[in-house]
């Protein structure tokens, strides 16, 4: 059927200052099957989706995150977050100075920190780990238990290994427990919990924020966009302009009167290199030569949302109508609980390129009366992307995390009545080991310590003060603030 007749407004454009942004207009050349990230030719007039976008990457998420709150922070997406100016300055408050807080001067002491390295060298051969009596508070024959706290104390955010770990009870607490299983046939099996305090937000209004926060583009243009920014959110502007540029922030209203969007940031490395030379260090190193993306469709093939990230720019897509997310194919109509979520990644490790692409989740949408969020069930292998010489080894341990019921991840925030709200993270994974296994965990492991030490404490520095200064423009335009 397809939607009525829209104006032609072309291929998405960037602005005319990003040279080398990606030519959204054209196919790239990517190693992936067409069939996964193109599940059935775009019928939304106007919209190019010929692109294949390569998995996100979490860092340059968050940046490209924290930009879009800071561009949205004056209009409806904080104003979702109460029934009055008092509870919405509150409710703000919190949640910003919860994420502020966890980033403030972070101490990791000795026993936490040690467990914490090498639990990240070992993910990928657990048996190096399982006998360490320096990682894990309680073992048996079958299960290895690491527990840890963390919390908001008057010289930082202190993270600690703990035997038992009490209610949540304060402002940024933390609670982490991971469980390693040993399985029959020489198979293990991670399982990680991890809960953080966010203050009295409830779950539905957190919904409710993330949704108008993508409505929000709608019916405005950039120019009022961009000045709205620097106007009514110029601390967040500065703090988050010290790395980030907004590139591309645009609605274009097609026929039936819905609106598709493109959001894009570009990082800017040099601009930090000065004031955090390793963290520029590490975007030059790891992130600006790799390349990810996401799709997410539903069982109609029908795309609802999509993300690429190549060479330090990070963009999305979305369709908008009534204030509703929307497939880019046929007419308007509710967002299923039930999707796929298709994502790839690849990455230069030393001499070699690796990548996954072809990753498929079953991704359901989590609504219940205390609760909001997504679930990932990860059950059929990806395509691998190896040097040749590992390309065609043990392939059977490289599909034992998408075996049986498969991998998960799960991350909800979650209303407890009388305590504190969490955001609230489960995963588990399956590990058989093998040779290509060690050598993809020794690959993460460089990463991981290119990343530890320097690179984080600067992350943490520019994530603490640009918390601060969303809280600070977030509240601001309230009569009360708390």
């Amino acid at each position: 059927m397809g939607l009525p007749a829209a104006p032609t407004v072309g291929p998405y454009p960037t602005c005319s200052r990003s040279p080398v942004a990606p030519s959204i207009g054209r196919t790239l050349s990517l190693p992936v099957s067409p069939r996964s990230f193109n599940p059935a030719p775009s019928r939304l007039p106007g919209i190019s989706l010929r692109a294949r976008p390569p998995l996100h990457s979490p860092l340059l998420a968050a940046w490209a995150l924290a930009t879009f709150l800071g561009a949205s922070a004056c209009r409806a997406p904080v104003d979702a977050l109460g029934a009055s100016d008092d509870e919405r300055a509150r409710n703000a408050g919190q949640l910003f100075t919860a994420l502020g807080a966890r980033f403030t001067q972070v101490h990791r002491e000795p026993r936490f920190a040690t467990a914490r390295q090498r639990i990240g060298k070992g993910a990928l051969s657990p048996s190096t780990i399982w006998n360490d009596t320096a990682v894990w508070v309680a073992r048996t024959d079958s299960a290895a238990t690491f527990t840890a706290v963390g919390s908001l104390l008057p010289a930082g955010y202190t993270m600690r290994e703990q035997a038992l770990l009490p209610p949540i009870a304060a402002l940024a607490d933390g609670r982490h427990h991971t469980t390693l299983r040993k399985l029959p046939a020489g198979d293990w099996e991670w399982a990680s919990a991890v809960d953080f305090a966010v203050g009295t937000v409830s779950s539905a209004e957190f919904a409710e924020m993330f949704a108008a926060l993508l409505a929000s583009p709608a019916g405005r243009s950039e120019q009022e966009m961009r000045a709205e920014l620097h106007t009514l959110a110029p601390h967040s502007a500065a703090a988050l302009g010290r790395l980030v540029d907004i590139d591309t922030l645009r609605a274009t209203p097609l026929g039936d009167g819905s609106h598709a969007v493109t959001f894009a940031v570009r990082v800017h490395p040099d601009r930090i290199r000065a004031t955090m030379p390793a963290l520029a260090a590490f975007f030059d190193r790891h992130v600006g030569s790799s390349r990810y993306g996401l799709v997410l469709t539903d069982a109609t093939g029908a795309r609802w949302f999509w993300g690429d990230g190549r060479k330090n720019v990070i963009q999305f897509r979305w369709r908008i109508d009534k204030g509703q997310l929307a497939p880019f194919e046929g007419p308007a109509r509710p967002l299923p609980d039930k999707l796929t979520l298709t994502s790839e990644i690849f990455m230069k490790a030393g001499m070699f390129s690796v990548g996954i692409s072809d990753l498929a989740s079953d991704f359901s949408v989590v609504r219940t009366a205390t609760e909001r969020g997504w679930e990932m069930h990860f059950r059929k292998p990806p395509r691998w992307h190896l040097p040749t010489f590992l390309a065609r080894i043990v392939t059977g341990a490289r599909s034992r995390p998408f075996e049986g019921e498969g991998s998960l991840l799960r991350i909800v925030i979650r209303d407890n009545p009388g305590a504190e709200t969490t955001i609230s993270r489960n995963a588990r994974v399956f590990v058989r080991e093998s040779a290509v296994v060690r050598w993809l965990g020794y690959l993460g492991a460089g990463v991981f310590g290119d990343y530890a030490g320097l690179s984080e404490e600067q992350e943490a520095r520019f994530f603490m003060e640009a918390f601060a200064a969303l809280r600070q423009d977030a509240v601001a335009r309230y009569a009360t603030v708390r």
